[in-house]
């Protein structure tokens, strides 16, 4: 008998390496570009730094500098940058990539053995895996961004959930919260588990307290700091306003997604409408084959990703939903057609790459 895990693991690896590989042969392509003298692209030669990596890298190197935004950036992923890289390579852009692309294994593998726990069905759960190792956003898991770290510590709330393991999930949403402000959902998250839960002990009730002001108190803490070194408390949410400007009526906006890819923005703005509405039906799909809490949970990030003015970045901030990509397994082993399988891999795979090309010549802001 085979063991399940180790099967996994090995499905892991393959889908780790070959994200790897493909975010290799964008690197290529964009330097022919830029040898065709199409270039230079600034943001190719901070290789695997590029864009927020290289706030992450200042903030690892420097911590955080009054009056500057890099304060919107959460500071487990560069602590972790720092502790790998400086003691053994005197180098926290090293340590950062090396947190990311270890954290990418780790996560895929918990994200594989969660839809294993979920579903019983193994075909999903290496499916899972595949999904998101080579989902098109998935080029942020290679680079220096904290997503991987995100996807590890909600999928750990994720697998303590199931067996009710409350400290576990708190300490999850502890961490994930000083990772990403999207670590609140966390909180959504328990509250649909206890509500579908019903009526518990007192004991069981304070075990579920702690995991719900957990995400809260992870928040709490970075504002703290937040307040003493920039004079205001909620400094890392405002800061995002710059960006990614005013929150606006969803459905508006999805409207005016349409609106661009049907006017002179099919390949600027226009091009995030089609992600926004597969990370719906993925809600959906996470309703129908996963449960009602995880399509909750996946639900509140992708509204607050839509509900932003500006839609830059919007693809992996739905990738931070951890449960998605086992609704849409589900729907692909469903279907139970192997050449639909091969198609959406290799649609996905090219995605990636696409994805990757246009992030390094400054045509899409990851």
């Amino acid at each position: 008998m085979t063991d399940p895990i180790r099967d996994l693991l090995r499905t892991a690896g393959s889908a780790w390496l070959a994200a790897r590989v493909l975010v290799g042969i964008s690197a290529a392509i964009v330097g022919v570009l830029e040898a065709g003298d199409r270039g230079p692209y600034p943001w190719f030669d901070r290789g695997l730094l590029a864009w927020d990596g290289d706030w992450y890298r200042a903030i690892a190197e420097n911590g955080y500098r009054p009056g500057e935004e890099e304060i919107r950036f959460f500071p487990l992923f560069p602590l972790l940058g720092r502790i790998v890289g400086i003691p053994a390579f005197d180098n926290a852009s090293i340590g950062l990539v090396i947190v990311a692309n270890v954290m990418a294994l780790v996560a895929s593998l918990m994200i594989g053995t969660l839809a294993l726990r979920i579903t019983g069905n193994a075909d999903i759960a290496h499916r899972s895996i595949w999904l998101v190792s080579v989902w098109p956003a998935s080029f942020v898991l290679v680079f220096a961004y904290s997503e991987a770290l995100f996807l590890v510590l909600t999928a750990w709330a994720g697998l303590a959930l199931r067996d009710r393991r409350w400290e576990h999930v708190a300490v999850a949403g502890f961490l994930a919260t000083l990772t990403r402000p999207t670590g609140l959902a966390i909180a959504v998250l328990v509250v649909a588990v206890v509500l579908q839960d019903g009526r518990t002990s007192a004991r069981e009730r304070g075990r579920q307290g702690l995991a719900l002001i957990s995400p809260f108190l992870g928040f709490a803490l970075f504002a703290s700091v937040s307040a003493r070194e920039h004079g205001a408390f909620l400094a890392p949410v405002d800061s995002q306003r710059v960006h990614r400007g005013e929150f606006v009526d969803p459905l508006r906006r999805l409207l005016r997604g349409v609106e661009d890819i049907v006017g002179d923005e099919l390949f600027g703005d226009g091009l995030h409408l089609p992600f926004a509405l597969v990370a719906i039906v993925g809600v959906v799909l996470l309703a129908r084959y996963v449960g009602r809490p995880e399509a909750i949970y996946a639900g509140t990030i992708v509204l607050v990703a839509i509900s932003a003015d500006n839609w830059n970045s919007l693809e992996r901030y739905t990738l931070n939903a951890y449960p998605m990509m086992i609704g849409f397994a589900a729907l692909l082993t469903d279907l139970g057609r192997t050449v639909v399988w091969r198609v959406t891999l290799i649609a996905s795979s090219a995605g990636l790459v696409g994805m990757s090309v246009l992030t390094w010549t400054g045509a899409y802001v990851p």
